[in-house]
């Protein structure tokens, strides 16, 4: 018989394989490495049978995501100490709600355009104005206070989702695309550059070809 992986996830063991593709891009994400991050994903799912599997703990995305992060800032810590022994803390990211905050832009980017997921991250998270990001998107501030309205009456149900099938199976972009924006949209709010964002969104409002992952990683202010 079948048992439930804690009471809030509702998720059943024989589908935790779910999560791992998820759990294999954000591993690969936080190395940088391929190979670092794939092993980095094993070295999760086992450390997440082990500890959580037989508790009654609940078992999502973000949770993977913090043992992964936890495992490999532990690494980076071994592995300055070795290098440099007065090197205190990993410099590559500052953000210590890295991993929830991670696994929320996936909902977001799943679940809206890119149109509405730039101008609330614009909004809500680097506080621009209605007047700033108008200027910079190029659209009308009567458009962007209807974006926030729809965006954030459906905020809730998005964040309470916690359906690995559904990570990045957008209907609004192809993969590519939700991958572009994931990685821009964490790579803006990690580095407090905006400008990351607003140089995406402005490419995906080119009818050429998508921008590719690479691409969007390579953005950065001028």
């Amino acid at each position: 018989m079948k048992t439930k992986l804690g009471n809030e996830s509702g998720i059943e063991k024989t589908e935790i394989t779910n999560f791992y593709p998820a759990l294999k891009r954000y591993c690969r994400m936080v190395t940088r490495n391929n190979w670092d991050g794939d092993d980095l994903a094993q070295e999760t799912m086992e450390k997440m049978l082990k500890t959580y599997i037989d508790k009654n703990t609940s078992i999502n995305i973000a949770l993977l995501y913090r043992i992964a992060y936890n495992r490999w800032v532990d690494q980076m810590r071994k592995d300055s100490k070795v290098v440099n022994a007065s090197l205190k803390e990993p410099s590559y990211d500052p953000i210590k709600d890295l991993p929830e905050l991670y696994s929320t832009i996936e909902k977001l980017v799943s679940n809206l355009s890119y149109q509405q997921t730039v101008i609330f991250i614009l909004k809500d998270v680097f506080q621009f104005s209605l007047s700033e990001i108008s200027e910079s998107l190029n659209i009308t501030e009567g458009a962007i206070k209807a974006s926030l309205f729809r965006t954030r009456n459906r905020l809730k149900n998005i964040v309470a989702d916690n359906d690995p099938q559904r990570l990045l199976q957008s209907t609004y972009m192809n993969m590519e695309q939700s991958e572009a924006l994931l990685h821009a949209t964490y790579e803006a709010i990690k580095n407090e550059n905006p400008s990351i964002l607003v140089e995406l969104f402005r490419l995906f409002n080119l009818k050429s070809t998508s921008p590719s992952i690479s691409t969007s990683l390579q953005l950065r202010a001028a």
